[in-house]
């Protein structure tokens, strides 16, 4: 059970990153950003600050982030996604990824700034010779 939980743990620290590619990027675009939701399914747990709902949701396996005018018959929303240039659209897609791509470099260069433990690996020693072998 305790390996589940930090697997749960550490799923969402992979998602959290790219979410929050696509939340920063959408704000700094201008866009409305509806909800930031770690997970799917049935809220358990939610804050709404401004015009932003926060979630985070039964099933772990993934994230959204709303952002206004991107569902179908959405389109001509004030402040929504597609009422912005193509730059910023561009901008808020890639965001996510771009983010775990920063994430991996700034991991690996901790892991080298910090070090890591390595195995002292020996020589290997011949035991013996059987007779008769090759």
């Amino acid at each position: 059970m305790i390996v589940f939980i930090f697997v749960v743990i550490i799923f969402l620290l992979l998602i959290l990153p790219h979410e929050l590619g696509h939340f920063f990027a959408a704000k700094a675009s201008g866009m409305r950003v509806e909800r930031l939701s770690l997970g799917f399914g049935p809220k358990l747990w939610g804050i709404k600050r401004g015009e932003t709902e926060y979630i985070i949701s039964a099933f772990p396996l993934g994230g959204y982030t709303k952002i206004a005018g991107m569902q179908p018959g959405e389109y001509k929303t004030e402040n929504g996604f597609y009422s912005k240039p193509l730059r910023s659209k561009v901008a808020v897609l890639v965001a996510g990824s771009a983010m775990n791509f920063l994430v991996s470099i700034l991991l690996f260069s901790l892991i080298f700034i910090i070090g890591f433990q390595t195995t002292d690996l020996k020589t290997p020693v011949v035991g013996g010779i059987v007779p008769n072998s090759p």
